[in-house]
């Protein structure tokens, strides 16, 4: 008798870990059947996550795009799958720039007038008194790798004068820094595990930017060899079709309180150590450095660090200031009919 009641027991607890597990892959599944409506999961790209008319999609492999001719508030993707206006002048008058890119290039809280591809455009195109098309080329969570798949696929074919490389200290993190949903059934319960956790404790999520800051500087450490790889390759490639590169350093204003304290000097001499015939460095942050204010009072607002208007003019300034003056550049064109 006592060793039938051990086994009833045990069989309880058995039926309930069964049920229990059942339980949790039946909301698990409709969790995931309510994120492949979207299309999209990203920490890179949360604000979209219960929209079901999403701006990105997933396109294999664990890569994302934005879908052309979607819109969301403030934001629509042209018909060559990026942000801003479409694409559309063929004038030789017209100097060509393309601009590549993370989320800082995307601009999300940013309307479109002050992306640093609208703010350039305008700018550049009255110093020079002459017709300027800056083409935005910026995808959330992007690293150095992606980008130089996107000026194989998108940017060369353009034949743009020149191309900018708004390059940000964490695009030496190889990994994809947002991903999606993958295909494969193994996947789709860690994930969508993943995805409740992270609903369930977002009220509480604090960013650590000391910790923050210490991941950048260890991905520039171990990744950085293969970043210079990269960039090389970029510059040789857009060399050998007569194209200008620029590699215009976004200011990373996270991870210190005053720029005095500002723990990434090292990396951004590594970077402009890159300087060569082919690769012109542009490094905006001694704009930001004789501002004499913090760098928080230059994110977009008090919870995200992405840059706001009026960082990104700052930047557009220094780039565009520098563009003008380069005769390699400007001294080549036709001269403008205007």
């Amino acid at each position: 008798m006592l060793l039938l009641m051990k086994l009833s027991t045990t069989t309880s607890k058995l039926i309930l870990v069964a049920v229990g597990l059942a339980s949790g892959l039946a909301i698990s599944e409709l969790a995931l059947r309510i994120i492949e409506r979207t299309n999209a999961f990203s920490p890179s790209v949360k604000a979209y996550l219960r929209s079901y008319d999403p701006l990105f999609r997933r396109t294999g492999g664990g890569h994302w795009e934005a879908i052309p001719g979607a819109r969301r508030e403030h934001i629509r993707i042209n018909s060559a799958g990026f942000r801003g206006e479409e694409h559309s002048s063929t004038s030789s008058q017209t100097l060509r720039l393309a601009i590549l890119g993370d989320s800082e290039a995307f601009g999300e809280k940013l309307p479109e007038e002050s992306l640093l591809s609208s703010v350039t455009q305008k700018t550049l195109g009255s110093l020079l008194n002459r017709p300027v098309e800056v083409l935005n080329y910026g995808i959330p969570g992007y690293n150095i790798h992606q980008e130089y798949k996107v000026l194989q696929k998108n940017v060369l074919p353009t034949k743009p004068h020149a191309v900018v490389l708004y390059y940000v200290l964490n695009d030496a993190s190889l990994k994809q820094s947002a991903w999606l949903i993958p295909p494969t059934k193994s996947y789709r319960f860690l994930h969508t595990a993943r995805l409740l956790s992270y609903i369930r404790n977002r009220p509480e999520r604090q960013v650590d930017w000391e910790s923050n800051a210490k991941e950048i500087q260890k991905h520039h450490t171990e990744n950085f060899a293969r970043v210079t790889q990269i960039l090389r390759s970029m510059a040789q490639k857009l060399e050998e079709q007569h194209i200008l590169f620029y590699l215009l350093i976004c200011p990373e204003l996270s991870g210190f309180e005053s720029f005095d304290q500002n723990p990434f000097g090292p990396l951004y001499d590594d970077i402009k150590k890159l300087e060569a015939k082919n690769l012109k460095v542009i490094d905006p942050l001694p704009a930001f450095e004789r501002s004499g204010r913090p760098p928080r009072s230059f994110w977009v607002d008090s919870e995200d660090e992405h840059k706001s208007a009026e960082a990104t003019l700052l930047v557009s300034q220094v780039l565009t200031e520098r563009l003008s003056l380069d005769r390699s550049l400007v001294g080549t064109l036709p001269q403008s009919k205007n």
